[in-house]
C-alpha cells in the first residue's frame, strides 16, 4: 500500500514537471514557422489547463503569449489550434481568462483604430483575435458565475475596435464571418442582446463603438425583435450624434457605411429634432471634417428628405464652391445623396434653385455670384463652376416618379443650362455642362423641347464651340433622342450630316472622326424610324458605316489613340449596325468589324 502511495507522488511530480516545461516550451516556440510544430504546442499546453496543477496565474501568461499569433498565424489548422486553446482557458478558468484576454487583445484592437490603408490581411487578422472575444464570451454567458461588470465592459471595448479592423478592408467573406461570430454571441440566451447594448453605452465613448452598435442592430433587425430596436434607437442616435456628427476629426468611411445600420431605422421626428440640428450645427462649424459624413447619412436614412431641403441645400451649395478640392467633391456626394432622397419634383427644383443663396438658379455662369465666408463674389475660379454643375447633374438621380412628371422637371432643368453655354467660353466647363445636360435629356420620353432642340443647331456651330465641345454636344443629342422622341432627330438631320461630311473630308484628324462617329451614333438610331422624307439624306451615312475605304473609326491608328468613351461608341454603331442591318454587311465590312 505503502508502494503504491509512492508511485502515485512520483506521477504527479512528473505531470508537474511537464506542465511547467510544456509551458516553457510553448513561450519559447510560439512563433514558429512549423504547423506541425504550432499545433503540437497548442494541443499540448490545451491538455495542461485541464490538469489541477495549471494554475489560475497561468492564463495570463498563456494569453500573452497567443497574442503573438496574430499576424503570424495565417493558416486555418493553426488558428483553429488557437482557438481550442482559449476556448479550454475560458472553460476552466472563465473569470481569468475573461479579464486578461482583453489585456492580450489591447495592442492589436489600437493598432487596428491606427490601420490608414485596410486590407484583406489587416482585416483578416482583427476577425481572428475578434473570434477570441467571442468564444471568451460565450463561455461566461453559458457559465454559472457572476462576471466582473468592468471585465465585460473592457472586453466589449476591446470588441468595438476589432470589428471596425475586420469590416474595414470591405472583404464580404470577412464582413460575413464577422456578423456571424457576432450573432452567435447574441442568441447564447434572450437576455444576451440587451446587457450588451447596456455595455455599449457604459463603455468610454469613440466613434469605433458604432461598429459594433451596427452589428447588434442588424442582428436584432434580422431577428425580427422590434421591440429592442425601438427601444435602442434614442441611445444610439445620441452616440451617432457626438461621435460623427460631434467628432473633432474625419470620421472614417467604414464607421460611416455601418452607421447606417442605425440611419436606416430613423423616422421624420428623429430626424428632424435629433440629427436635423446636429447636422447643421457641425456643417457651420467644421464642414471640412464632416461633409463626408454628411454624404453618407443622407444616403444611409429611409425618409423622403424632401421636407429638408430648405435646409440642407444653402450650406451644401457654400461648400460647391469651396476652394478645396476635397470639399466640393464631398459636397457633390452629398447634394447628390440629398437628391436621391426626394421624390417630389417640386423639392428636386428648389434644390436646385436654393443651392446658392438669394435663389438665383444654381446653374453658374462666370458671373454667378458665390456664397459664404471667404467667396471671391463671383464663380470665377472654373473648378468652382464645374463642382456645381456636376452636382446638378447628379440630382438628375433622383427619386421622381411619373414619366410626364421626371420630363416636365428635366425640361426646366435643361432649359436652365442655355444661358451658361451661351455665355462660357472656357472648354472643361462647357464639356462639363454638356456631359451634365445630358444625364437630365436621357429623361425626355415623349418631346426634346424645341427650344432645346434649335440651341443645339447654334451651339455647335458657335466660335466658342471646339472639338471637344462639339463631341459633347453631339452625346447630349444622342442622350435627348431615344424611344417616342427619336423621331424629332430630323430636324437635326443637316448637322449630322455635316459631321459627317468634314471627317470624310479631314480623315487623318482623330477629333474629326470622333465627332462624326458621335453623330453616326445618333444616325443609327434614327435610321430604324420610318421617314421617307430624311432616306435621301442619309446616303453619305450609310457610305461612311459601310463603304470598305471609310471605315476610319476601326483604322488602328484611331482605336489606340482615343478615350475609352469612344471605344464604347464604336462598339455601340458596330453592335446596332450588325443587328439592324445584317442585309447591308458586306463580306469585307463584316470581317473588319468582327476584328
Amino acid at each position: 500500500m505503502h508502494h503504491d502511495t509512492h508511485c502515485t507522488t512520483n506521477m504527479a511530480e512528473k505531470d508537474e514537471i511537464s506542465s511547467a516545461e510544456t509551458l516553457k516550451k510553448f513561450a519559447q516556440r510560439i512563433t514558429t514557422s512549423s504547423t506541425k510544430e504550432r499545433i503540437s504546442l497548442l494541443e499540448n499546453v490545451r491538455v495542461c489547463v485541464s490538469r489541477p496543477d495549471f494554475s489560475e496565474n497561468a492564463v495570463k501568461g498563456v494569453l500573452k503569449f497567443l497574442s503573438l499569433t496574430i499576424g503570424r498565424y495565417q493558416d486555418n489548422r493553426s488558428r483553429q489550434a488557437v482557438r481550442n486553446l482559449v476556448k479550454e482557458l475560458a472553460k476552466s478558468y472563465p473569470a481569468a481568462t475573461l479579464k486578461n484576454v482583453t489585456s492580450s487583445l489591447k495592442s492589436e484592437t489600437e493598432a487596428q483604430k491606427k490601420q490608414v490603408h485596410a486590407s484583406h490581411g489587416s482585416s483578416g487578422d482583427a476577425l481572428f483575435a475578434l473570434t477570441w472575444t467571442c468564444i471568451v464570451f460565450k463561455e461566461v454567458w453559458t457559465a454559472n458565475f457572476k462576471s466582473d461588470k468592468n471585465d465585460l465592459k473592457n472586453l466589449v471595448n476591446v470588441q468595438c475596435g476589432l470589428i471596425y479592423g475586420a469590416l474595414a478592408a470591405k472583404c464580404k467573406s470577412i464582413s460575413d464571418s464577422t456578423f456571424r461570430k457576432m450573432s452567435s454571441i447574441f442568441s447564447v440566451k434572450k437576455e444576451v442582446t440587451a446587457e450588451y447594448a447596456q455595455l455599449l453605452q457604459d463603455i468610454e465613448p469613440s466613434m469605433y463603438n458604432l461598429s459594433a452598435v451596427a452589428m447588434l442592430l442588424k442582428y436584432l433587425s434580422k431577428s425580427k425583435d422590434q421591440d429592442l430596436l425601438t427601444k435602442l434607437k434614442d441611445p444610439f442616435v445620441e452616440m451617432y450624434v457626438k461621435q460623427i456628427l460631434g467628432s473633432r476629426s474625419k470620421p472614417p468611411v467604414t464607421v460611416l457605411k455601418h452607421s447606417n445600420e442605425l440611419l436606416r431605422h430613423l423616422n421624420h421626428a428623429e430626424f428632424k429634432e435629433k440629427v436635423l440640428p446636429a447636422l447643421q450645427k457641425a456643417m457651420l462649424r467644421s464642414p471640412e471634417i464632416i461633409l463626408e459624413a454628411v454624404g453618407s447619412l443622407l444616403l444611409g436614412v429611409t425618409i423622403d428628405l424632401g421636407q429638408y431641403i430648405q435646409d440642407l441645400a444653402k450650406p451644401l451649395g457654400i461648400q460647391l464652391c469651396s476652394k478645396e478640392d476635397i470639399s466640393r467633391h464631398e459636397a457633390a456626394v452629398a447634394f447628390s445623396s440629398l437628391a436621391k432622397q426626394c421624390s417630389d419634383s417640386g423639392a428636386v427644383e428648389k434644390l436646385l434653385t436654393e443651392t446658392k443663396s438669394g435663389g438665383a438658379y444654381a446653374i453658374p455662369s462666370a458671373s454667378a455670384s458665390a456664397s459664404g465666408p471667404g467667396s471671391e463674389g463671383k464663380l470665377t475660379i472654373a473648378d468652382q463652376r464645374i463642382s456645381v454643375l456636376q452636382a446638378i447633374g447628379s440630382a438628375s438621380q433622383n427619386a421622381v416618379s411619373g414619366a410626364n412628371t421626371l420630363e416636365s422637371l428635366s425640361t426646366t432643368v435643361a432649359e436652365k443650362f442655355l444661358p451658361l453655354l451661351q455665355s462660357e467660353v472656357h472648354e472643361g466647363t462647357l464639356v462639363t455642362a454638356l456631359n451634365m445636360m445630358s444625364l437630365w435629356c436621357a429623361k425626355f420620353y415623349t418631346n426634346v423641347p424645341d427650344k432645346l432642340i434649335e440651341w443645339f443647331k447654334k451651339g455647335i456651330s458657335l466660335k466658342t464651340s471646339t472639338s471637344a465641345v462639339r463631341n459633347a454636344y453631339l452625346y447630349c443629342m444622342n442622350a435627348s433622342f431615344h424611344g417616342d422622341t427619336l423621331t424629332q432627330t430630323s430636324k437635326l438631320l443637316d448637322i449630322l450630316i455635316q459631321t459627317i461630311n468634314k471627317a470624310v473630308n479631314q480623315s487623318s484628324q482623330s477629333q474629326l472622326v470622333t465627332e462624326a462617329l458621335t453623330a453616326c451614333c445618333l444616325l443609327a438610331k434614327f435610321s430604324v424610324v420610318d421617314d421617307i422624307q430624311s432616306e435621301s439624306k442619309m446616303g453619305l451615312f450609310w457610305s461612311f458605316t459601310m463603304e470598305n475605304n471609310k471605315q476610319f473609326f476601326l483604322q488602328e491608328k484611331f482605336l489606340s489613340s482615343v478615350s475609352d468613351e469612344v471605344l464604347g461608341s464604336v462598339v455601340f454603331l458596330a453592335e446596332k449596325m450588325i443587328l439592324e442591318f445584317p442585309q447591308k454587311m458586306t463580306e469585307k465590312i463584316s470581317k473588319l468589324v468582327l476584328l
